[in-house]
């Protein structure tokens, strides 16, 4: 596989080591953004956490938590009465902000996305009567 693997175009490869890309990388995953508000509303022992993120099996809660950990989001497990406990860092509290900006905006525009997503499946491009235009 390795010797078939196409150069990264260079405009790509300067945004891979960005800031931007770091953090977009750390929501990536399907139970980040969740993990990350349930832990800023207060449900922070492990268990808990698992209630709240109905679905989530316990390897994906463990992974999802530790890489939270790893990029500044989320302390822990600190230890709580034998339980292991986890909490917002001030970077992840701006960062529950800024998502609680996008969820508005996208609650917001839900029909017009919706709108613009059917006509496009349906095989017409985004038109500019729905606010696109052409750059």
């Amino acid at each position: 596989m390795g010797r078939y693997r196409k150069p990264v175009a260079p405009g790509a490869a300067r945004f891979a080591g960005t800031p931007l890309a770091r953090v977009l990388g750390a929501l990536t995953g399907r139970w980040s953004v969740l993990a990350l508000e349930a832990v800023h509303e207060g449900c922070s022992h492990f268990n808990e956490l698992q209630r709240r993120l109905d679905g989530i099996s316990h390897k994906v809660l463990v992974d999802t938590l530790r890489a939270l950990q790893r990029d500044g989001f989320v302390h822990g497990p600190l230890t709580c009465e034998g339980r292991s406990e986890y909490r917002p860092t001030m970077l992840g509290a701006e960062l529950v902000a800024l998502i609680g900006g996008i969820r508005a905006w996208s609650d917001e525009r839900g029909d017009e996305l919706a709108t613009v997503r059917a006509r496009f499946e349906d095989g017409g491009l985004p038109s500019r009567a729905a606010g696109w235009s052409r750059a």
